[in-house]
């Protein structure tokens, strides 16, 4: 490809992406969170912006509980991520990525969890990455349902503890409010 050509259709892609209204949006959820050997549940939300017909960027925090092979873990996470968009009949697919700071705690039993949550055996709060995609669809004017699923990681440098520790995945079920 020719210098002129790039510069071109660079410019087309900035003209066009000037020319549409981005779009923000609010969006939560309730799912299903689970690493390896554990299983639980787990709340989140975020903002979503529109940046391009085929561009998105979002940033989200959540929340959750998983039972381990010995007592409980949580997780807790904030990622900015960013998507590329695909429209597909009333079906809106993302597939995205992000970064930002995740957090892994152990606990000894539900019960040691319930008396001192803030006081686990072990902790981790590190930079994390994930991988999503999600498929959201219109059901009435301005507000869209979701689904989405993700594979997330802390990033933790020399030794750490099983991948059961610093992984999760997620299958969320939620609803996105346009506010722009």
């Amino acid at each position: 490809m020719s210098p002129y050509a790039l510069v071109v259709g660079l410019a087309l892609v900035a003209a066009q992406a000037r020319a549409e209204q981005p779009e923000l949006g609010v969006f939560g959820g309730a799912g299903y969170l689970g690493s390896p050997g554990t299983e639980g549940t787990a709340v989140w939300g975020g903002l979503r912006l529109g940046l391009a017909r085929h561009l998105a960027a979002s940033v989200d925090v959540g929340y959750g509980l998983v039972g381990a092979n010995v007592g409980m873990q949580d997780r807790w996470w904030a990622m900015p991520s960013v998507a590329g968009v695909l429209d597909v009949k009333r079906v809106r697919l993302e597939l995205g990525a992000g970064g930002g700071v995740g957090t892994s705690s152990g606990y000894v039993s539900w019960p040691a969890y319930a008396a001192g949550p803030f006081a686990p055996v072990w902790h981790y709060t590190v930079p994390a990455v994930r991988a999503y995609l999600s498929a959201t669809t219109p059901v009435r004017e301005g507000i869209d349902v979701l689904i989405r699923t993700e594979a997330a990681t802390l990033i933790l440098p020399g030794t750490h503890g099983p991948a059961s520790d610093v992984t999760w995945f997620a299958l969320w079920l939620g609803v996105q409010s346009r506010l722009l």
